[in-house]
């Protein structure tokens, strides 16, 4: 049996359920997640779970409270920085888990990729795409860290965790207390990065395919992995990370990613089939969350529904 650990927020539920989705229907090994969370009531749950028949799903709530005193980045929501919980809050037994960000399509089995031997290491994971070393634009602050600027900076959307070692070496406790640092540009993935000094197993780009590597030209990852291995990976990778990036994510209307079509498929099988996003309702949320007086957020709203039902 696979075990594997994602974390959300009851915000974020669409594409937790497409991601559970995408997992169950691609494994043939039994699987048991992992999911911390925070805000899911039981019908939210089971509209999450609905999708994913052949996993094992465990909910695991979150005291949001315990990260009060964290500033996360605008770009990430509060439950990324759950996976530093990871270690309190799974059981005693388990010893290995994968880690998945809930904005992930799975398109093939993990089994490779669970069975990998971390070689002395206590985390696997892929380089960064954009930023692959401390000393990358945007990266790290490594000279007030003292780190070699050309240290290995690896995206943790994707983990392979020896969890064990993580409890041994105090990982997690480390980056919570450098993720309560105000200059550090991507929050937990900067801290899990500086915890671990770089000292993590390089996995091959395909188990967590970023957008960034479809940049192009803005793409740094050919510079650290073989043209070969990318190549692959880029034209069938068995996890698609859709992170933020200017090809914008399927949930938005100005999606361009090339795996777009693939999550509607996956979101399809969920509670949620038939949902796609619509520009029109992303104007409004934008234009009626907060900050508008409540007599012109009323005719918003008005002119809003006009435009999208025609009342």
């Amino acid at each position: 049996m696979i075990t594997m650990a994602l974390a959300a927020d009851s915000g974020f539920a669409k594409q937790l359920g497409a991601a559970l989705a995408s997992i169950s229907s691609t494994q043939d090994e039994d699987q048991r997640v992992f999911v911390l969370n925070h805000g899911f009531d039981p019908a939210l749950r089971r509209d999450v779970e609905w999708g994913a028949p052949s996993a094992e799903v465990t909910w695991v709530d979150v005291d949001t409270r315990v990260l009060a005193d964290i500033q996360v980045p605008p770009y990430l929501g509060a439950a990324s920085i759950f996976r530093l919980l990871l270690p309190s809050l799974l059981p005693a037994h388990v010893d290995r888990f994968i880690y998945l960000d809930a904005d992930v399509l799975v398109r093939a089995p993990l089994g490779a990729l669970w069975s990998t031997d971390l070689a002395g290491a206590s985390t696997g994971a892929v380089r960064d795409a954009v930023i692959p070393w401390a000393g990358s634009p945007g990266a790290l602050p490594w000279r007030a860290l003292g780190l070699e600027p050309t240290c290995p900076y690896f995206n943790v959307g994707v983990l392979l965790v020896d969890l064990d070692r993580w409890r041994a070496d105090g990982t997690a406790d480390k980056a919570l207390g450098l993720v309560r640092r105000r200059d550090l540009n991507h929050a937990d993935q900067c801290a899990i990065n500086i915890a671990l000094g770089g000292a993590l197993l390089q996995l091959d780009a395909t188990w967590n395919v970023q957008a960034g590597h479809y940049l192009a030209d803005e793409s740094a990852a050919w510079l650290v992995e073989s043209a070969d291995a990318l190549d692959r990976a880029l034209a069938d990778p068995v996890v698609v990370h859709f992170n933020t990036s200017p090809l914008g994510r399927p949930w938005a209307s100005n999606c361009s990613h090339p795996y777009r079509d693939e999550w509607f498929e996956a979101l399809d099988r969920t509670a949620w089939a038939g949902w796609r996003p619509n520009r029109r309702r992303e104007l409004l949320g934008q234009l009626t969350e907060g900050g508008l007086p409540r007599r012109l957020t009323r005719r918003v709203e008005v002119a809003g529904r006009v435009l999208l039902h025609g009342e």
